[in-house]
């Protein structure tokens, strides 16, 4: 099974496999992280302006050509991401996408991508999820050579 893809994510504990802007309601209120995928692997068409808030009163959005150049081609996962409470934080990710004033700047870049709309998101229950985060970054550096695309360090 060829590692970053739905299955293998499934493999490793991953659920829901949901819509971002539908999965407040079936996201456990428990610590883990959770990844970001858009489903096709074909090079994306990107937004000038922003579908995220504008947060402290800064604009999310960047060059297109800056944006070009974080893409991660043929990757599935677009961002990866912990919390404390996930259902919390996926909300909170989710309110950003729609415009809305919420503390979720990392992850940013997902919200100029045309399809944003159809990213869906998964996420898996873990006690230390600031260091599950970090080895799951750290393994998709190994395989792809750099960080996922909405993943700014």
């Amino acid at each position: 099974m060829s590692e970053w893809t739905v299955d293998w994510l499934k493999g490793i504990g991953f659920e829901g496999f949901v819509r971002v802007h539908r999965a407040r309601a079936s996201v456990p209120s428990v610590p883990g992280t959770y990844v970001v995928l858009r489903e096709p692997t074909s090079d994306p068409a990107f937004a000038l302006v922003s579908q995220g808030g504008w947060f402290k009163g800064r604009n999310p959005a960047v060059d297109v050509d800056q944006l070009a150049a974080k893409w991660v081609p043929r990757a599935q996962v677009v961002y990866i991401g912990q919390g404390s409470d996930l259902r919390r934080r996926i909300s909170q990710l989710s309110r950003y996408g729609l415009g809305n004033r919420v503390g979720h700047w990392g992850g940013r870049y997902l919200w100029q991508l045309d399809d944003c709309a159809d990213l869906t998101v998964a996420w898996r229950r873990d006690g230390e999820p600031t260091q599950a985060e970090a080895a799951l970054l750290s393994r998709f550096v190994a395989r792809h050579g750099r960080l996922p695309f909405a993943n700014l360090r």
